[in-house]
């Protein structure tokens, strides 16, 4: 059984690691104006 303090820790928890920002934003190697990506596509149209 799950007392009152448990439920408002388990409550606040959970609203805590919605409300967190990450702490790692993953950012792709590379993007579309990579010029080695637009070097590659150029070259394959022709």
């Amino acid at each position: 059984m799950v007392t009152a303090g448990e439920f408002a820790m388990l409550l606040a928890f959970i609203t805590s690691w919605f409300q967190a920002k990450p702490a790692f934003v993953w950012k792709p190697a590379l993007t579309l104006t990579d010029p080695r990506i637009v070097s590659e596509l150029t070259d394959s149209l022709n």
